[in-house]
This record gives structure tokens, C-alpha cells and sequence, in this order.
């Protein structure tokens, strides 16, 4: 069985508010795709900020990106192009 409220919970977690993160309209815009359970929409939307904008990506929350990318079975591109935006710490 898929666990879409852990799904939800992983992409609030990953579009919570943060210093040098995604505006509040990015967010609202994540979120508003959550709300209404388009996961892999607010997924692709989330990724391709982060890469257009070229933000810098913390290690943890990339692994979970990637896990939570894994789980909902999107293609790998939507993760690894964020790769060279990880920063560890």
C-alpha cells in the first residue's frame, strides 16, 4: 500500500520555510500541488526552482529528495540534475 500521508509529510518537510530557500510565492506554489495531492507535480515544480535558480541544496534534504523521487517512481533526472547544487552541511 502506498503511504501518501508520509509522501506529504516528506515534501511539506522538504518545502518548509528557509533562509535562502524558495520564496513565499515558490512555496505557496509547492504547496498548493501538495494540498491537492499532486505529488509528482509539486515534486517537478520544487526541482526545477531549485536547479533554475541554481539554489544550493543541503545533503540531507537531497537524499530525501531522492528517496522520496524513488518511492513515487519519477525518473532519476529530476533529482540528479540537483546534484552539483548539494552542499554538505
Amino acid at each position: 500500500m502506498y503511504d501518501y500521508e508520509a509522501l506529504e509529510e516528506g515534501l511539506n518537510a522538504i518545502n518548509a520555510p528557509r533562509e535562502g530557500w524558495l520564496t513565499e510565492e515558490e512555496r505557496a506554489q509547492v504547496g498548493d500541488f501538495i494540498e491537492v495531492g499532486e505529488y509528482g507535480l509539486a515534486y517537478e515544480v520544487l526541482s526545477d526552482i531549485l536547479d533554475e535558480r541554481g539554489v544550493a541544496v543541503p545533503a540531507d534534504i537531497y537524499h530525501e529528495l531522492v528517496r522520496l523521487g524513488r518511492k513515487m517512481g519519477l525518473d532519476e533526472s529530476t533529482w540528479l540534475k540537483l546534484r552539483p547544487l548539494v552542499t554538505e552541511g
